[in-house]
């Protein structure tokens, strides 16, 4: 088995990993939501993350990305990160967790369509087809689910959801080239715990008065979709240092051109 063989395996194994500590979140949310607020979920499960990434960026002794990418990383992780989470806990204060996951499948179908805008990346017929296949999919879910279709506001708060995340995955994938993925992520994390902690004013009588399958949901939250679930598919081959750019990059370009 070659290398290329082998990294695509640690790919597809990074995958699997996320996807099933994300599958995790919805139930943990909405058990959660039991004891908090959906401002202070949102913070804890933020704050345990970043101290996570803390911890391995001080173990692994990554530097911080480059300060010129400091205030895009931040709006990125504002956006992608508390507004994500806030829109998405705020939304299944009222929609099933089920219903709120299925919505959240967007994310993918979003994410490729906007790199494709942003990053001007080409979608092969099979992605477009696939695309289609996924939106096909939610709306006959949604339209099944009942006998009656009803339009519930708080589920346009998972579409914002699925927006700012597409946009936090298009978003840092440029600097992923610049510094360490795992870096990138980190820093993302700081700012979005950071945004996040105005909504976190009365957390401490929460957490005196929560009982202890409250504080083991936030515990979860924090470490298995936040933590592994960010780290996994966040860090290319789960790990590997980013590519990095050719030296002589107008070089080749000129070479490409003749």
């Amino acid at each position: 088995m070659d290398s290329s063989e082998r990294l695509d395996a640690r790919a597809l194994l990074c995958i699997g990993i996320a996807l099933r500590t994300w599958s995790s979140a919805y139930a943990a949310i909405a058990y959660a939501l039991a004891a908090f607020t959906p401002g202070e979920v949102a913070f804890v499960r933020l704050a345990i993350g970043a101290l996570c990434f803390a911890g391995l960026m001080a173990a692994r002794r990554v530097p911080l990305p480059a300060r010129r990418d400091w205030p895009a990383l931040a709006v990125l992780g504002v956006l992608g990160l508390t507004v994500y989470h806030l829109c998405l806990n705020y939304a299944e204060t009222r929609i099933a967790s089920g219903t709120a996951a299925i919505l959240i499948s967007l994310i993918p179908a979003a994410t490729t369509a906007l790199s494709a805008v942003w990053l001007r990346e080409r979608l092969p017929p099979a992605a477009v087809a696939g695309l289609g296949v996924a939106l096909a999919g939610v709306i006959l879910v949604v339209l099944a689910s009942g006998k009656e279709v009803k339009l519930e506001p708080m589920a346009a708060l998972v579409l914002v959801s699925v927006i700012v995340s597409a946009v936090y995955w298009v978003g840092v994938k440029p600097l992923f080239l610049r510094s360490s993925a795992l870096a990138v992520t980190a820093f993302t994390f700081y700012a979005g715990a950071l945004a996040a902690l105005p909504f976190a004013a009365h957390l401490p009588q929460a957490l005196a008065t929560a009982r202890p399958a409250h504080l083991a949901a936030l515990l979860w939250l924090g470490i298995a979709p936040t933590f592994i679930g960010y780290l996994t598919p966040g860090t290319p081959r789960c790990g590997a240092p980013p590519p990095r750019r050719c030296r002589a990059s107008s070089t080749c370009r000129r070479r490409s051109r003749s």
